[in-house]
């Protein structure tokens, strides 16, 4: 048997050789006929097959092969087999998947997806929209963060109605995008997908963001505005209508925002901060003084007091001679440890030094009492007898109080066994304030009602101020309904105020104005969204939902070292077949990293050359050998490729001289030795078949 098998096989090489095709291909079917399992000898009848133009039975042979590899775990080679095949017949939509699975096994990612690609456009050209959902969802699997697939299945959702899958990739994708901060993108998803499914994107903060992100205020505002109109508790439309006012520095829309938005979270430190600092950007000292009066125990307390120190700071310079911020900036810098500013500030008061002293370790947070006179709460008795005892001194110096009657108090404590406490000396504290108030003089007394007073006079003043310009935020935001129902609300509480008066007057006027001209909807959310950016898209490769969507090509990555040696070998197996093309893609990727640089090189400089580019293939070899990194085996053996090259171009003397640089590295590299007597040889003869034309003429 293996004796017929041979004979077979020596006759079949030389009818090859003779050109004889056909007695070939029937020599090869009685071999493969003997040894089914002789998968060298089938692929030989498949490559004559198709020579012959027998593509069918070409076909038929290159799949029993393919799938042998396949099952043997020879993924590359099954894909360079199933590649010949698709060139044979590109319309089998068996081989796509085929490939694509391959590819997927071997983990080249981004070969599966072409190849699912063209199975997606088959499957859509003959409406067959499940299976093209089907292998979108394979391709997502593979390659999650590729957004062209995922907008491919929300639009085929859309398409076979099934709108409920196709928000959620929609959300999804605005997931993605948002987390990757690519707004420019976010605004074209939005214009994508509002025509699939009109009337149920909810348009608002989100896309609003996206605009004020890329620049485009005036149409973020417009957007903000009418999902405000829809949704006028929405914080997050608040707080992105106020940084957008904020960027444009209108100052005073920003500060009408947060007002109401601080009506909504009042508790909010962050959105207060940001209020006190549009009071200071429209140069209302005092309105900032006031909130920051009003606030500044809450900001103690979140342990904000940097925050506070610097605005309080600010209305130092604006404000120097203002009792209420010296007495804070003493509190602050007692708790800061900053004694040298400390004394500069109490020093602003005149004769008031002890009295600012004694402020602060009554009204100061407990935390700046444990931390100037208590220590950690549990020192010993005697460093709490000191600390009253300098208190002691101290109020000697500032009022008349009898001293005797406080140092009974004093005695009376001592009896006590323990005095660890904190909140002891916090009691102590307060026994001696209230001392202290008694006696007081009469007329002191009336200037302290006189004070608190013109306080809760200057506090309902500013509540008006603050409802009138809850009454404007509504009025800007063409709110009007909403900014009258505020000032009939005020007008209920003062109806003789005339600021009040006025304000519904104008407003009432604008009313009667947009009654008169017949007014259509505020805004048209989604027809804001569909308004062409062409300016952004040209600065961004958006994605898009035509067919030609899915063939952009996958963002460059580093290729790693396992995918190298797949696209590397993969081109050889290319190579070997024949499918020069393909062969070149393949070392394209692999050369990507540079384990593989140089041999993908080479061997691209090889497959050039094979389809007559010649220069190109000389560039690169030349490219390759000018690394100064190159190893010298690399160098060598690249030299020896380049040789072979100019020899078979004809080049004798250039091939010559690169085989005479390979000699003087290594002598006895390959066949070196042999090529160089070879060369030198037909130089010879070729120099004197010229000698003798010359001298017979």
């Amino acid at each position: 048997m293996a004796s017929n098998k041979d004979t077979l096989l020596a006759s079949a090489q030389k009818l090859i050789i003779k050109g004889q095709t056909m007695r070939a291909i029937k020599a090869y079917q009685q071999i493969v006929a003997i040894d089914p399992k002789d998968m060298r000898c089938r692929q030989k009848l498949a490559d004559l097959c198709s020579k012959a133009g027998h593509n069918s039975d070409a076909l038929e042979s290159y799949e029993i092969v393919a799938k042998n590899f396949s099952d043997k775990g020879f993924y590359l080679k099954a894909i360079a087999v199933y590649k010949q095949m698709q060139r044979l017949d590109a319309s089998q939509v068996i081989i796509y998947q085929k490939l694509a699975e391959l590819n997927e096994k071997q983990g080249l990612i981004a070969n599966a997806i072409a190849e699912y690609r063209v199975l997606v456009k088959h499957y859509e050209q003959n409406k067959m929209l499940a299976e093209a959902i089907g292998i979108l969802q394979r391709m997502k699997g593979i390659d999650p963060e590729n957004l062209n697939i995922r907008i491919k299945i929300a639009e085929l959702y859309s398409a076979t109605g099934d709108k409920k899958q196709g928000l959620k990739e929609f959300d999804d994708v605005l997931v993605f995008l948002r987390e990757k901060q690519n707004y420019f993108k976010i605004i074209k998803l939005y214009e994508i997908f509002m025509p699939l499914f009109p009337g149920e994107i909810n348009v608002g903060a989100l896309f609003s963001e996206a605009c004020l992100k890329t620049g485009q205020f005036e149409k973020g505002l417009k957007i903000l505005k009418g999902a405000l109109k829809e949704n006028p508790d929405d914080v997050e439309i608040l707080e992105l209508l106020s940084d957008a006012y904020h960027q444009q520095k209108d100052y005073s829309n920003e500060k009408l925002t947060l007002n109401h938005l601080l009506k909504k979270a009042e508790e909010n430190l962050d959105y207060r901060l940001r209020y006190i600092c549009s009071c200071f950007s429209l140069g209302e000292k005092k309105r900032a003084l006031n909130e920051l009066e009003e606030w500044k125990e809450a900001f103690f307390a979140a342990q904000r007091v940097a925050e506070l120190k610097q605005l309080y700071e600010r209305l130092y310079k604006s404000l120097p001679g203002e009792e209420r911020v010296l007495r804070t900036l003493c509190s602050i810098y007692e708790l800061s440890g900053e004694k040298d500013k400390l004394s500069k500030i109490i020093s602003k008061l005149p004769g008031e030094a002890e009295e600012i002293q004694l402020d602060i370790l009554v009204s100061a947070p407990d935390e700046m009492i444990d931390d100037s006179i208590m220590g950690d709460g549990d020192d010993d008795l005697e460093e709490i007898e000191i600390a009253e005892a300098d208190l002691i001194e101290e109020l000697e110096d500032y009022a008349p109080i009898e001293l005797e009657s406080f140092e009974e108090s004093l005695d009376e404590l001592e009896e006590i066994e323990e005095l660890e406490e904190i909140e002891d000396l916090i009691d102590l504290e307060e026994s001696l304030e209230l001392e202290i108030e008694l006696d007081i003089d009469e007329p002191e007394d009336a200037v302290l009602e006189i004070n608190e007073d013109d306080i809760q006079e200057s506090t309902d003043e500013d509540e008006m101020v603050l409802a009138l310009e809850e009454a404007d935020f509504y009025l800007n935001q063409g709110m009007i309904d909403d900014a009258r129902r505020v000032c009939l609300d005020l007008l209920g509480k003062a109806p003789d105020n005339e600021k009040v008066q006025s304000r519904l007057a104008e407003i009432e006027k604008k009313m009667i104005e947009a009654a008169a001209v017949p007014q259509e909807e505020y805004i048209d959310l989604a027809a804001e969204v569909m308004a062409a950016t062409q300016e952004e898209e040209e600065e961004e490769d958006f994605f898009n939902l035509s067919d030609e969507s899915l063939d952009e090509p996958i963002e460059e990555e580093v290729v790693s070292v396992e995918d190298a040696e797949s696209y590397y070998n993969l081109g050889i197996a290319y190579k070997e077949m024949g499918l020069i093309n393909d062969a070149i893609n393949e070392f394209d990727k692999a050369m990507k990293n540079p384990t593989r640089l140089v041999d993908s090189l080479g061997l691209k400089a090889m497959c050039l050359a094979q389809t007559g580019d010649l220069d190109g293939a000389e560039q690169i070899f030349w490219a390759v050998l000018e690394q100064p990194e190159l190893g010298k085996d690399e160098r060598i053996g690249l030299q020896y490729e380049l040789g072979l090259f100019y020899e078979n171009c004809n080049r004798t003397s250039e091939a010559f001289s690169v085989f005479e640089e390979v000699a003087l590295t290594d002598s006895g590299y390959r066949d070196v030795a042999t090529k160089m007597t070879t060369l030198k040889s037909a130089s010879a003869s070729s120099a004197s078949s010229k000698k003798d034309r010359v001298s017979y003429v």
